[in-house]
């Protein structure tokens, strides 16, 4: 029973990842809103830019506390079965992880960021053009 919560955060983890997977496919296509199972992930992110780089930004910091949940599991479960490793091997592969998942998550949420204020200055055009 010592290993379930290390099962448990690394459950957790996944579902982080696979919450932004699926938020990224869908985030650009119209076709997906129709899509019987993705359609609910599509029709959320495609409300508004501001929106969707939210939920990118959101999802991106929860990846690390994320990661950090699974290596203290890992080590809360190595000192109940008293089997703690001689090296940080452990500790360098969350670091590794962690620098893995950003280097994908960060282009994306800075993208969304992108296009967030290219939304928010052409709607500030077109209220300066209506009151000339």
């Amino acid at each position: 029973m010592p290993f379930l919560l290390f099962e448990s955060a690394l459950a957790i983890l996944l579902f982080i990842i696979g919450l932004f997977v699926t938020f990224y496919v869908v985030v650009e296509g119209s076709s997906w809103q129709k899509h019987r199972i993705v359609g609910v992930f599509a029709r959320i992110i495609q409300k508004s830019a501001r929106r969707a780089f939210f939920i990118f930004l959101i999802l991106m910091i929860l990846t690390i506390p994320a990661c950090l949940g699974v290596l203290a599991a890992f080590w809360i479960n190595a000192v109940e079965t008293h089997t703690i490793p001689n090296t940080t091997a452990p500790i360098v592969m969350v670091i590794l992880t962690i620098l893995f998942l950003l280097s994908f998550m960060l282009p994306v949420t800075w993208g969304r960021f992108r296009t967030w204020r290219i939304a928010v200055r052409s709607a500030a055009e077109v209220r300066v053009k209506r009151v000339e």
